[in-house]
Parts: structure tokens; C-alpha cells; sequence
């Protein structure tokens, strides 16, 4: 789970999927988003270097930590790749359409996010440390 974002995604709690094949580290992980963040489309690949979609440019140095780091870095700088939301239109009117969908989904994330099988499964025991469940006025 990713959270405390600012700008767009500020106030959002976003919940991806790792896999790591057998073979990891020596295979690269599938990476997904399960719940919708305006950038990434859910239950897709996403094409990283870091991740299976690209396997010539995977390195077994990389650990679970880098890959979410780079996964928001390239998440945050609005960089479109496979597996990303489109828009449609041109860059410049794609923008406040990005803008109202990020804001969004942020505001509706934790809802979402608490009754999502894998929060429950995974992360229920932790709401209260994540800050999750408590009522907040999104922007």
C-alpha cells in the first residue's frame, strides 16, 4: 500500500500486487495496481524496468523497496508508459482531466481500500497505525 502522496494523490491510500516468480531475484516481479490511482489502469502490467515487462533490463540487485520507490517516481512524474491510463486528446488537454480524476480517486481510496479483500486479508490489523480509517477532509 502507498499513501501520503502529495499534489494530486494527496490523501489517497493506493493498494498494488507483487509478484515474485519463484526464481526471484533472479527474475523480475509482475507489478499491479488493484485499486485505481488516475495514472496506472487496474489489474495491468506495468512497464517498468524493474518489472517482468521488461525482463532484458531487470537486475537481481534491486530489491522490493527500490521497486516501489521507482514505481512512484515514475508515478508522480507523469510519465506515460504501458499500463497507464489514457486520456486522450493532447498533453495539454489531458491535464485537468488527470487532475479532477487523481483528486478523485484520492478522496475515494480509503473506502474503497477498506473493504478491499487484500487490505482485509493483509493490512486490516494495521488501520489504526496507517491512519486509514479515520474521517478526513480530502482537498
Amino acid at each position: 500500500m502507498i499513501f501520503g502522496l502529495d499534489g494530486d494523490y494527496e490523501g489517497g491510500y493506493y493498494l498494488g500486487h507483487f509478484v515474485c516468480p519463484p526464481t526471484y531475484p533472479a527474475m523480475a516481479p509482475n507489478v499491479k495496481m488493484l485499486t485505481e490511482n488516475g495514472i496506472y489502469t487496474l489489474n495491468d502490467k506495468i512497464c517498468m524496468s524493474m518489472t517482468d515487462y521488461h525482463p532484458e533490463s531487470w537486475n537481481p540487485a534491486w530489491t522490493v523497496s527500490q521497486i516501489l520507490v521507482g514505481l512512484v517516481s515514475f508515478w508522480i512524474q507523469d510519465e506515460y508508459t504501458a499500463g497507464s491510463v489514457y486520456y486522450g486528446g493532447s498533453v495539454h488537454d489531458q491535464k485537468p482531466a488527470k487532475t479532477k480524476r487523481r483528486t478523485k480517486d484520492a478522496f475515494y481510496s480509503r473506502a474503497k481500500i477498506l473493504k478491499h479483500p487484500k487490505f482485509i486479508e493483509c493490512l486490516s490489523q494495521y488501520a489504526e497505525q496507517i491512519g486509514i480509517n479515520q474521517n478526513v477532509c480530502l482537498p
